[in-house]
This record gives structure tokens, sequence and C-alpha cells, in this order.
């Protein structure tokens, strides 16, 4: 028997659904935004495509970056907590 309570057990899927999510969110909220904003901003000015081209490619740069840097935050989690066992096996 295990010594992680049964709830842990049940929910080991928790954290990578929720890493999905956040890196969806990510890539859906920005873009979808810059649609919007892009199209109104070349019907006001009538600079259509030229500004709503901006905003998306400004939106595609933002997504990159908030991927990249919530991937990293991750991957650095999991190599302190591969440390982590990797110190406790160590010490027995």
């Amino acid at each position: 028997m295990t010594d992680k309570p049964k709830d842990q057990d049940r929910l080991w899927w928790q954290p990578a659904v929720q890493l999905f999510f956040e890196l969806w969110g990510w890539l859906v909220i920005p873009v979808v935004v810059a649609l919007f904003v892009g199209t109104w901003l070349d019907e006001q000015f009538g600079t259509e495509p030229l500004l709503f081209l901006v905003v998306t490619g400004t939106a595609f740069v933002i997504t990159i970056y908030g991927i990249i840097k919530r991937s990293s935050d991750v991957l650095k989690q999991i190599k302190a907590k591969e440390q982590t066992k990797a110190d406790q096996q160590k010490d027995f």
C-alpha cells in the first residue's frame, strides 16, 4: 500500500489537464481578442487589413511568449521534483 491518500491516487491526471487548459488559454484568448480588436480597428480607421494583421501578429507573439514561459516553468518544477526524489533515494 502507498503512503498517498486515496484522493491523490485518483487525481493523478489533474495537473496535466490543468496545464493543457492553461496552454490552450494562452493559445485561444489572445487570438480571439485580436480577431475582434483588429477588425474593429480596421473599420474605425479604414485600413483593412493592415491593423488586423498587425494586431493578429502581436497576439501571435504574445501567445508564443506565454506558452514558452509557462512550459519552461512547468519543466523546472518537474526537474526540481526529480532532483528531490533522487536526493531522497541517495539518503537511503
